[in-house]
């Protein structure tokens, strides 16, 4: 095992539960990475508790962190992943710290996870949104947005496959962003039993490519990539944390010979595997009749207890990854 490659992650923290960077850096580490946080802002816990309580990251204390990072010499990245950030001003500081740490290693790559909402209800100040558009997204590398954050991005309404892939070739073309990530997707997606499925997509143009080419370095075709699996019956909080955490441990092992098919693959894997495991967790405190854990207690995230299916997935048939 080489030496690990350094990662810098800005997003949320929480004291309990894991969500944002507590979500990231436990798999990140497992799969031999160094791990750099910047917490936006630290929570006694997620939002969804009887009571949440904590403090946001100010301007000036970012841009002193960020002061004292670089005064060190210790702002060399591999890779940056950020997630959610609540403030515009920020976020703008956020988009000169990118672009600083790129200047020191230009073939540092950003994967960007757009926190802006979900299931059509947005949880950030609209503010944030041309920020994005205007400074975010052109220094994207890899965009790991949800359905409603790309539809929130693009002016684009997601209904089906094809409206899905014109929102992210708009995301390619206008931003020139080489891999989009559409995390999550509820679109008409139905097992052989008729349960719902969730879509995740992939689009990749090595053409707009500049620091990096995953698989065939000669090919300019656009490869796309559809990955279903199955709805469960509950709320998670973390997941899409997680997730874009998984895709940076992937696909910065190998760039050159990474087969995007098996890795998204493999990645789903792992999510669902932490998913059940979870959901079992919290279905054996709920038929507990003397359990006092708060319901989102019961639901946080079992990670530490994945450790072996972050690393090494177990398969599931329900996954089916289709090439486009």
């Amino acid at each position: 095992m080489g030496d690990p490659k350094r990662v810098l992650s800005v997003q949320s923290h929480v004291v309990h539960g894991y969500v944002g960077n507590r979500s990231v850096m436990f798999p990140l580490q497992l799969h031999n990475y160094e791990v750099d946080n910047i917490n936006s802002v630290q929570l006694s816990c997620h939002t969804q508790y009887d009571f949440c309580t904590g403090q946001v990251l100010s301007l000036k204390d970012l841009e002193t962190i960020y002061d004292s990072l670089k005064r060190n010499g210790s702002n060399a990245y591999d890779a940056l992943l950020t997630g959610y950030v609540g403030d515009p001003n920020f976020l703008n500081k956020l988009a000169h710290i990118v672009s600083d740490i790129k200047a020191v290693n230009p073939s540092c790559r950003f994967y960007c996870d757009p926190v802006l909402g979900d299931n059509g209800h947005i949880y950030v100040p609209k503010e944030l949104i041309p920020i994005y558009v205007d400074s975010i997204l052109p220094l994207a590398d890899v965009l790991m947005p949800n359905q409603f954050e790309a539809e929130l991005l693009t002016g684009c309404k997601i209904t089906d496959e094809k409206s899905a892939i014109s929102c992210m070739d708009l995301l390619h073309s206008t931003h020139n962003i080489p891999t989009i990530i559409l995390s999550s997707t509820e679109l008409p997606f139905f097992d052989d039993q008729g349960h719902q499925m969730l879509a995740t997509y992939l689009s990749y143009r090595p053409d707009l490519a500049v620091n990096h080419i995953w698989g065939n370095a000669n090919s300019h075709e656009t490869l796309r990539i559809r990955a279903t699996f199955p709805k469960l019956g509950a709320t998670f909080f973390g997941t899409g944390d997680l997730f874009s955490c998984l895709i940076l441990a992937y696909f910065e092992k190998d760039c050159s010979n990474i087969d995007m098919t098996k890795v998204l693959y493999k990645i789903q894997c792992t999510m669902q595997s932490v998913l059940k495991r979870t959901l079992e967790h919290a279905d054996k405190l709920n038929a507990d009749p003397n359990c006092k854990m708060q319901v989102s207690d019961r639901y946080e995230l079992r990670l530490i207890q994945s450790a072996n299916d972050i690393l090494s997935p177990p398969p599931f048939s329900s996954i089916r990854v289709t090439s486009l």
